[in-house]
């Protein structure tokens, strides 16, 4: 849908009486909110699906595109610094968005930020178990005392979670 002109969905027989920007931008906000509650598979997402990530354009999705096409698969997060025209900011702002399945570091199929990677770690050596096992996992997650002085920073289980 991310790709497909509003005009082609075809809505009925009264399709030509919708207004096309309204239904423009309605399919936009439910794309959008996909992308924010559940993110984005690095390795696999077209660069029209990459542009609704905040901080990623049009044509700096495209060049995270190149760079896949050229550089093969991405293994972490962290190579997205590698990316032309990708800076510390963009990165900052897309990463929680972005999924990469069975990469290097295990958080980066997650909601959780690269900055908040170590607060997760610690967690999961207090908990005995190791990152992996974390993420995804409710019963462990949910034991987890967000009120010791080690976890006081906001973090939020769901992002562990889902």
């Amino acid at each position: 849908m991310v790709k497909t002109d509003p005009k082609s969905i075809g809505v009925g027989q009264y399709q030509h009486d919708v207004n096309q920007t309204q239904l423009r931008k309605c399919l936009d906000r439910v794309v959008e909110s996909c992308v924010n509650q559940v993110g984005v598979d690095l390795n696999s997402a077209s660069a029209p699906l990459l542009s609704y990530v905040a901080g990623i354009g049009p044509k700096l999705a495209e060049s995270i595109v190149e760079y896949r096409d050229v550089n093969g698969q991405f293994t972490s997060r962290r190579q997205l610094l590698s990316v032309a025209k990708l800076g510390k900011k963009a990165f900052e702002q897309a990463a929680g968005f972005l999924r990469i399945r069975q990469g290097t570091q295990p958080l980066d199929n997650s909601a959780v930020h690269p900055e908040r990677y170590p607060l997760v770690e610690q967690m999961a050596r207090a908990q005995g178990v190791a990152v992996a096992e974390l993420v995804g996992n409710a019963a462990v997650v949910g034991k987890i005392s967000l009120s010791r002085s080690s976890a006081r920073r906001p973090v939020c289980r769901r992002l562990l979670i889902f």
